[in-house]
């Protein structure tokens, strides 16, 4: 069941990392089935000794931890690689950087402001007034909502 998650679910970011976790579960229901296998004595059935069925489990689970090491070591090397691309800004790019924000933060005001004028616009447009007959013949102004409301 834990494998079938993992390899469903990929609970990690990197896609790396869930296949060593699908793999990890593999090895780990290997391991059990064949402990079971040894306490049933069913592996003397098929010509199999101890030493020969430990020996493959142990060369099983130094793959996996050769694997995890692996990727251990590629993502430290690949970090360090990002580090030294990154360093501090000197004052004229930090007010360059700065600059080009306030700008952007301007934009996306009066880009809501807009919005919100033709929501408003909209709102009005809604909300005019109708002329309708009253039930003693003469005219009476009732609004979009009230109309809304009456039929109701």
């Amino acid at each position: 069941a834990s494998f079938i998650y993992f390899r469903e679910e990929e609970p990690f970011r990197e896609k790396f990392t869930n296949q060593i976790a699908c793999i990890a579960q593999i090895t780990i229901l290997l391991t059990f089935y064949t402990a079971l296998s040894l306490a049933t004595g069913v592996v003397i059935d098929f010509g199999l000794g101890d030493f020969g069925i430990g020996l493959f489990l142990v060369m099983i689970n130094l793959l996996v931890l050769i694997l995890v090491i692996l990727l251990t070591w590629f993502r430290y090397k690949r970090l360090q690689i990002e580090q030294q691309w990154r360093r501090p800004l000197t004052t004229q790019e930090f007010m360059i950087v700065q600059r080009v924000m306030d700008e952007e933060e301007e934009r996306e005001a009066v880009l809501l402001q807009d919005i919100n004028n033709d929501d408003i616009e909209l709102l009005q447009k809604q909300q005019t007034t109708v002329v309708t007959p009253s039930s003693s013949g003469s005219s009476r102004m009732k609004s979009v909502e009230e109309k809304d409301k009456a039929v109701n």
